[in-house]
């Protein structure tokens, strides 16, 4: 299981489902973070994951490598 996240927002919270509540023992987190977690509402968003400028190398080049990993 990979989970993606953005620190923005919810943050860290999305990221009990896949480590508790699936089962799975093969859990990979990412979780893109630019700012300290003081800062959180400011931070990287949902959204930010597909329309953010750097989101090729902060979120997508990190998938493709889980992917060919597994």
């Amino acid at each position: 299981v990979l989970y993606v996240g953005a620190a923005g927002g919810f943050g860290s919270f999305g990221t009990y489902v896949p480590r508790y509540l699936l089962g799975s023992k093969d859990v990979t987190v990412h979780m893109v973070q630019r700012l300290p977690d003081a800062a959180r509402v400011a931070d990287y968003g949902h959204a930010d994951l597909f329309l953010s400028s750097d989101a090729k190398t902060a979120v997508w080049a990190p998938i493709y490598q889980w992917m060919k990993s597994h």
